[in-house]
């Protein structure tokens, strides 16, 4: 950033030395050290750093890890990066992370052939500020209720939020949204209407499980 400085200095001294007689060149070389100022200086702002370990996968097994970003209050995320475990790890590498608190999640999921991918796991979620470097550790399917190593105040009261949550009916609740998935991303083109009819069933029945389950939670 103070190279930065100095050089705006250098080119306002140049600038001075045209003004008098070069208005116009003066007007268009002030444009030019703006965008030059915002190209430069922008780039100073760190990233942050996330990496990961979990448990339960091997590397047959072609499990992907999600990043996704939410915009503001919205609630709405966009998957930004993608990696895929190898020794059950994995990491990404943000550029630039703005200066107010951003709200990330990660995901398991593994593909389909021909198709998209199917969910694992509930999200991890992840606050993040310029500069953090965050450490996961999720036991297998068991993203939600992941440890999160982080210095972002954010992070460190989400985690003590979650742990004082009822544990068992949380993890309970991410067997049935994995259950879940499994039957509705899984290809039902060469099954019978009694299997079909059966998946239907257990469907509803992880719907009814699911509720109960959330019920708990809320209210322990």
């Amino acid at each position: 950033m103070q190279d930065c400085t100095r050089y705006q200095y250098r080119m306002l001294f140049v600038l001075n030395s045209f003004h008098m007689n070069r208005p116009r060149l003066t007007y268009l070389l002030l444009v030019a050290l703006l965008f030059f100022t915002i190209a430069s200086c922008s780039s100073d702002r760190p990233g942050a750093v996330i990496e990961g370990h979990v448990s339960g996968f091997t590397d047959a097994d072609s499990v992907n890890v999600s990043l996704f970003y939410f915009f503001g209050m919205s609630g709405h995320g966009k998957e930004v990066m993608r990696d895929t475990l190898r020794d059950g790890c994995f990491r990404f590498i943000i550029d630039s992370v703005p200066d107010i608190l951003s709200k990330y999640d990660i995901m398991l999921n593994r593909n389909l052939a021909g198709r998209s991918f199917e969910p694992l796991s509930l999200g991890t979620i992840i606050y993040l500020e310029p500069g953090a470097h965050v450490r996961i550790e999720i036991d297998s399917i068991y993203a939600q209720t992941a440890v999160v190593h982080s210095r972002v105040t954010d992070q460190k009261l989400q985690q003590q939020f979650i742990r004082k949550m009822p544990m068992e009916a949380l993890r309970q609740n991410e067997k049935i949204f994995v259950e879940r998935s499994a039957i509705a991303y899984g290809d039902t083109k060469g099954l019978t209407k009694a299997e079909r009819d059966s998946l239907s069933r257990r469907l509803k029945a992880l719907d009814a499980h699911q509720r109960q389950n959330s019920d708990e939670i809320i209210f322990p």
